[in-house]
C-alpha cells in the first residue's frame, strides 16, 4: 500500500513539473510594457492605463502587425511580468521598482533617458543603467551604438501657412513652467532673468506664459495656455532649453516656435548648429547681455524676419529634420521594443 502510495505521488509531481514546463514553453512573450517617469507618454501622466496615441500613433494599431500587445505593468513583480517580450522604461522609476525588474534578463529593458539631469538627475546614475541592454539618449556624448543609442525628440512639424503679418505681432514672449533646479547648468534661472529685464525696461514689448508664475506677480504674466498657440502673435520668442553646456539636447521649445512662425531666441544645446542651421534662430550666447539682445531685436525689420521664416521652411523640408520627424522616433521605438532594427545613429568618433 505505502509503494502504490508513493508511486501515486511520484507521478502526481511529474505531471506537475511537467505541466509547469509544458504552461512555461507554450506561454507566449508577446506584451510590451511601457512605464513612464516624468514623461507623458502613452498612458498619460499619472501611469493611467488606458493608451493614448504616441506621436500620432495608437500602439496597439503599431503592434498588432508583430502579434504584440501594448500594456502598462499594473506591477513590476516577475510574476506579474511573465508575457513580457520588451520592458520599455521612459525615465528611471523609484529604486523600489527597479528592484523588482532587476529579476528580468537585461535583454527585455530598455531605457529611454528622456528628461536632463537638471530635472532628472537619478536618470544619469550609471549603476541603475546595468539593468538594461539598451539605452536611448538625445546625449551626443554617451551615445556609443552599443548600449546607448540616439534618440531625437518628436518634435519637427511644418510651420502653419500664412502666419500672422510681422506688423500685427507684439516683440517677444516666453512660454515656460516656472521651474528651479540646483544643477550649475540649468537654464530655469535665466527665463526668470528675461522676465524681471522686460518687467523693468520694455514691459509693452513683453508678454510671458506658463504655469507656477500666478502668485509671482509679474505684470507681462499672461496666464498658462493649454497650447503654444499664442506664439503666432509674436515676433520673437525665449526658446530656452532647461540646461545648457550639454551636447544633443533639442527638444520642442525649437520648433514650436517654427511651427507657429515665430523666430526662436535659442540657448540649450551646445552643437544645436550640427542639426539646425545657424540662420533658423538667434542665438543666445552671442549676446553679452539682455540689454544687447534687445537691442537687436528692437532693430530686426519685416524683410529680415521674413528671411529667418523662409530659412525655418526650407530646414523643416530637409533630411536633417527628418531626424526630429515623429516617424523617426516611432522607429526607434520599434526598435526598442525589439521588433525593428532602424534605430538612428550617429558616429561619434570625431
Amino acid at each position: 500500500m505505502r509503494k502504490i502510495v508513493y508511486l501515486f505521488l511520484l507521478f502526481s509531481l511529474f505531471l506537475g513539473a511537467g505541466g509547469f514546463l509544458l504552461h512555461a514553453f507554450w506561454k507566449k512573450n508577446d506584451a510590451i510594457y511601457i512605464a513612464a517617469g516624468l514623461f507623458v507618454g502613452p498612458f498619460g501622466e499619472k501611469g493611467n492605463r488606458k493608451i493614448q496615441p504616441l506621436c500620432g500613433y495608437y500602439l496597439p494599431d503599431l503592434f498588432r502587425p508583430y502579434h504584440l500587445r501594448v500594456k502598462a505593468p499594473k506591477s513590476y513583480k516577475y510574476d506579474k511580468l511573465k508575457d513580457a517580450k520588451k520592458i520599455i522604461i521612459f525615465d528611471l522609476i523609484s529604486d523600489h521598482k527597479l528592484g523588482s525588474l532587476s529579476f528580468q534578463p537585461p535583454e527585455k529593458l530598455s531605457l529611454f533617458l528622456w528628461e536632463p539631469p537638471s530635472t532628472v538627475p537619478e536618470n544619469y546614475d550609471t549603476n541603475k543603467h546595468k539593468l538594461f541592454s539598451k539605452i536611448y539618449t538625445w546625449n551626443d556624448d554617451l551615445v556609443d551604438n552599443k548600449k546607448y543609442f540616439k534618440f531625437y525628440y518628436p518634435s519637427a512639424v511644418q510651420m502653419i501657412p500664412n502666419p500672422t503679418p510681422f506688423a500685427e505681432r507684439k516683440l517677444c514672449t516666453l512660454v515656460a513652467r516656472n521651474k528651479t533646479s540646483s544643477h550649475p547648468h540649468e537654464l530655469y534661472s535665466e527665463r526668470e532673468k528675461v522676465i524681471c529685464f522686460f518687467e523693468k525696461n520694455a514691459p509693452e514689448d513683453f508678454d510671458f506664459y506658463g504655469e507656477g508664475w500666478a502668485k509671482k506677480g509679474y505684470k507681462t504674466y499672461k496666464g498658462a495656455p493649454v497650447t503654444k498657440e499664442c506664439l503666432q502673435r509674436y515676433k520673437f520668442n525665449f526658446a530656452y532649453e532647461n540646461m545648457h553646456k550639454i551636447k544633443g539636447y533639442i527638444t520642442e521649445k525649437i520648433f514650436e516656435s517654427f511651427f507657429y512662425g515665430c523666430v526662436p531666441i535659442y540657448w540649450g544645446a551646445d552643437n544645436i548648429e550640427s542639426y539646425i542651421p545657424a540662420n533658423c534662430f538667434i542665438d543666445r550666447r552671442k549676446f553679452s547681455s539682455n540689454e544687447e539682445l534687445f537691442a537687436c531685436l528692437k532693430s530686426i525689420t519685416a524683410e529680415e524676419h521674413a528671411i529667418y521664416l523662409e530659412n525655418i521652411r526650407t530646414f523643416l523640408k530637409s533630411e536633417k529634420a527628418k531626424l526630429f520627424m515623429p516617424e523617426t522616433f516611432i522607429e526607434t521605438f520599434k526598435d526598442a521594443a525589439g521588433v525593428e532594427n532602424h534605430a538612428y545613429r550617429i558616429d561619434n568618433s570625431n
